[in-house]
């Protein structure tokens, strides 16, 4: 009976301390947190909680001396600001960079019940930063997305840039000359009685490569090979030059001797048609608003001259049916009208002339 009730006894002040235990709040852990303890009359320091601990904040006085006053120079309180500073510019770069939906997590609600778990050890875990959020392309999606939301109010102004360097190079201009010529051709009341054949564009193999005839035009007359230049200003020189002369506000440039040009055109046109030199006739037309300064031949001549340069010649030196077969030759052995055959055109040209 005794030995029950001491049993009892027991349990009942085991019970007590253990719902005191229950609700003593332990203070939060921290780094620099120690804790005064008194046992059985003695005082010692901890840095676990115990129960009744005071705590005693040794947390060193950061930037100044706490008796002195002097600045702190020790390396560690030196390395700890360092690594401080870089984390804060980190987080203050990401923060510009990414995206506000990226950066900002939503709040998980908590439960009513839910009970705050104490901390498991004396010192708490430092935060850890995402090794996502440091993702280079995240950084460089980002810096696209800001570069391009400046730039955003001037994107309308790059399809014109870009049209007035095309319209400013010298292909576009010839095509635009070559473009006159036929549409010219074409307005001819022989045309359209199909008493002519015309070919445009044409690009024929020859000893040297290939080369690049601007318009063919096939008549009883003979076969009419038309070279066009879109030039303005002044023109000057001589059948007879290797070069010619173009002067336009005050500049003065020289390109290929363009009847040159045309003689291995024609050479090119004998060979495939296999018709005598006598049917063809070489002729420089310029499209652009230019003056033909110098005493050139009558086969060199501006796109207002051309149809009346055609129609001087009355001789008739084909037949229908060579007209059409000459037609059909030259429509089996020119090279396909693509930008593939006038890549390789031009390349080809670069070659033999470095300047063109």
């Amino acid at each position: 009976m005794h030995s029950l009730l001491m049993y009892l006894a027991l349990a009942a002040t085991s019970s007590a301390w253990a719902n005191a235990g229950a609700n003593i709040q332990l203070p939060p852990a921290a780094k620099n947190t120690v804790y005064k303890c008194e046992v059985q009359g003695r005082t010692h320091y901890s840095d676990t909680p115990c129960p009744g601990a005071v705590e005693v904040d040794v947390t060193p006085t950061r930037g100044v001396h706490s008796m002195s006053g002097t600045k702190r120079t020790s390396a560690a309180v030196q390395h700890e600001a360092m690594l401080e500073n870089m984390q804060r510019a980190r987080q203050q770069a990401m923060a510009s960079v990414l995206p506000a939906s990226a950066s900002a997590q939503p709040a998980v609600a908590q439960p009513a019940h839910a009970v705050q778990p104490q901390a498991l050890a004396s010192a708490p875990q430092p935060a850890r930063t995402s090794s996502s959020a440091l993702d280079p392309m995240q950084i460089i999606h980002g810096m696209l997305s800001t570069l391009l939301q400046a730039v955003q109010p001037l994107l309308w102004f790059l399809p014109l840039l870009v049209l007035v360097l095309i319209v400013k190079t010298a292909a576009f201009k010839g095509w635009i000359g070559e473009l006159l010529i036929r549409q010219l051709l074409k307005k001819r009341p022989a045309a359209k009685d199909e008493k002519e054949l015309h070919l445009h564009n044409v690009t024929l193999k020859d000893d040297r490569g290939t080369t690049q005839i601007d318009h063919v035009l096939i008549s009883a007359y003979g076969v009419f090979v038309i070279e066009t230049k879109n030039y303005n200003g002044q023109i000057t020189g001589s059948a007879e030059a290797r070069e010619w002369q173009q002067r336009f506000f005050q500049k003065q440039y020289a390109f290929q001797n363009p009847l040159r040009q045309n003689y291995r055109h024609i050479k090119a046109l004998e060979n495939t048609l296999k018709l005598p030199s006598s049917v063809f006739q070489s002729v420089v037309v310029f499209a652009g608003q230019c003056e033909l300064k110098s005493s050139f031949p009558p086969n060199v001549c501006t796109k207002d001259n051309l149809p009346a340069f055609i129609q001087s010649f009355k001789q008739v030196v084909l037949t229908p049916g060579q007209i059409q077969a000459a037609y059909q030759t030259l429509q089996k052995n020119r090279l396909s009208d693509n930008f593939l055959t006038h890549f390789r055109h031009v390349r080809n040209l670069r070659k033999q002339h470095p300047r063109v």
